[in-house]
């Protein structure tokens, strides 16, 4: 069975929670009784309102670095001469992961994505803690 994780945009500090620091938090409400069913569905959710969840995809980049949904990766195919940006996303029609192009450092036309693309990324950030990488992204701007 996959495994699950999970790590958090906090908007409030602007620091990212990775999947242990997430946990003890997490833990740590749960045991004040903020969480975990105790202070009601509309009350908790005002409370984690200030978290942007992101999920692991399953796979990794070329470094053997974890994919998670928000991640900036940079794509190189064939020796180099083909550059581009991508962000992890998730498709809710296709039900499925895949790397939307963002900016194309040369001309060209990015094929079909059968997974090929992602053995070659390397993720070089996330939309909450590098959004330069996406500036004039309209779909990512705040």
């Amino acid at each position: 069975m996959r495994k699950f994780k999970f790590r958090a945009w906090n908007k409030d500090s602007n620091k990212m929670c990775d999947e242990s620091s997430l946990q003890v938090w997490l833990d740590m409400e749960f045991n004040n009784g903020i969480g975990g069913g105790h202070a009601g569905f509309e009350q908790e959710e005002q409370y984690y309102s200030h978290l942007v969840f992101m999920q692991w995809t399953g796979l990794t980049d070329k470094n053997g670095k974890d994919l998670y949904e928000g991640d900036i990766v940079k794509v190189v195919l064939g020796d180099n001469k083909f550059v581009y940006l991508a962000i992890v996303e998730w498709s809710q029609l296709n039900v499925w992961w895949y790397l939307r192009q963002h900016r194309v450092e040369n001309d060209g036309y990015v094929g079909g994505r059968n997974g090929q693309d992602v053995k070659r990324c390397e993720v070089v950030g996330n939309v909450f803690e590098n959004p330069k990488l996406i500036k004039g992204d309209e779909k990512n701007e705040k």
